[in-house]
C-alpha cells in the first residue's frame, strides 16, 4: 500500500509505501530527507509529551540554584515541576508585604543577623533544586 504525503521543504508529494515507515526518504523534487510517520498509515499519534526526567535534562543545575535562592520555587518550575508555584506565589505575597514594611520610616524591624538566618531555607531550596537538576541530566 502506498500513500501520498507532503515535503516538509519544497511542498512537493512524494509517494512512500508501508514498509517505508520509520525511515527516511528524499524527496524527489528537492532530495530533502523525509522521515515517514506512521501516523500515515493509521499507527497511533507519537506522544510529544516529555517525561519528568528528560523535561530537567537539559536544565543547567546552576539556573535552578540561583533562581530557587532568589525566588523560592522558581527553581522548580524552571525544571518543570509545576508544584513550585505552591512555593514561589506565597513567597512572592509575602515578599511584597515586607518591601511594604520596609517603606516605613526608622530603623529596621530587624538585626542583620537575623536576616542572614532568613536566607538558610533559600540555601537549602537552592542546592535541592541543584540537585534535581544533577540527577535528571544523568
Amino acid at each position: 500500500m502506498t500513500k501520498q504525503m507532503l515535503c516538509w521543504k519544497c511542498g512537493g508529494k512524494v509517494s512512500v509505501a508501508a514498509e517505508m515507515v520509520g525511515s527516511s526518504v528524499g524527496c524527489p523534487h528537492c532530495a530533502a530527507s523525509i522521515d515517514v510517520p506512521g501516523e500515515l498509515f493509521g499507527a497511533p499519534m507519537a506522544s510529544t509529551a516529555t517525561s519528568r526526567s528528560q523535561a530537567g535534562a537539559s536544565k543547567s543545575p546552576a539556573g535552578a540554584f540561583v533562581l530557587n535562592f532568589l525566588f523560592w520555587g522558581a527553581g522548580y518550575v524552571y525544571l518543570g515541576r509545576m508544584w513550585g508555584l505552591w512555593i514561589l506565589i506565597p513567597f512572592c505575597l509575602l515578599s511584597g508585604i515586607g518591601c511594604l514594611a520596609m517603606m516605613e520610616s526608622g530603623p529596621p524591624p530587624y538585626t542583620p543577623g537575623e536576616a542572614a538566618l532568613w536566607n538558610l531555607p533559600g540555601v537549602a531550596l537552592a542546592f535541592h533544586a541543584h540537585n534535581m537538576a544533577k540527577q535528571a541530566s544523568q
